[in-house]
């Protein structure tokens, strides 16, 4: 009996997700970390439909900057979230969509003040949430380009706890489609 109910739930997940669209974000990004300064870097994700509006993502960004690059007195500073989070595609006009998405996940931030003429270092792993809405363009049916502004929040208990890393964050890139079933472009708008 155990058997067949394992064949069974094997069956229904593998069907139902063989029916699903799965997509693989790239993008820019430049994030405004609060006490850890604006910083610019790269990120990615992964985007599972969970109906024709609402996907399961998970989305990864790191950025750095750096405050008098090449001098004796330069500051480094890093940022990185890793976050798990739901996405609504509100269709707009013909191919182009309205998404917003609430995420939140692991936060790690890095960076160095100075105090008394001496570069110390700090570093701590918290809490992240954020928020992000923006515009999809359906280029073609496996290339979407978007923007996405938001706001992020990392929440932290050891050495920056009484640092504020928050702030806009703006990213562009370019969604892909890697499985699932397609449809015409112009289908449905």
């Amino acid at each position: 009996m155990k058997k067949l109910l394992i064949a069974i739930m094997i069956f229904c997940v593998s069907s139902a997700t063989a029916m699903a669209k799965v997509y693989v974000d790239l993008n820019g990004a430049y994030v405004n970390a609060g006490d850890a300064i604006e910083q610019t870097g790269f990120g990615g994700g992964l985007a599972l439909s969970l109906s024709r509006d609402f996907n399961l993502v998970y989305r990864g960004m790191g950025t750095s900057a750096s405050r008098n690059p090449n001098d004796f007195d330069e500051k480094k500073y890093d940022h990185m979230m890793q976050m798990l989070g739901f996405e609504y595609n509100m269709p707009v006009f013909s191919r182009i969509s309205w998404k917003t998405s609430l995420l939140a996940g692991y936060s790690s931030t890095y960076l160095q003040k100075e105090e008394f003429a001496i570069i110390y270092d700090y570093n701590d792993d918290g809490f992240a949430m954020a928020a992000w809405t923006g515009i999809t363009f359906d280029a073609t049916q496996w290339l979407s380009p978007f923007i996405d502004i938001g706001y992020h929040y990392s929440y932290y208990t050891g050495e920056l706890k009484d640092d504020s890393i928050r702030g806009l964050m703006v990213m562009v890139g370019v969604r892909i489609c890697v499985w699932g079933p397609t449809k015409r472009i112009d289908d449905g708008y």
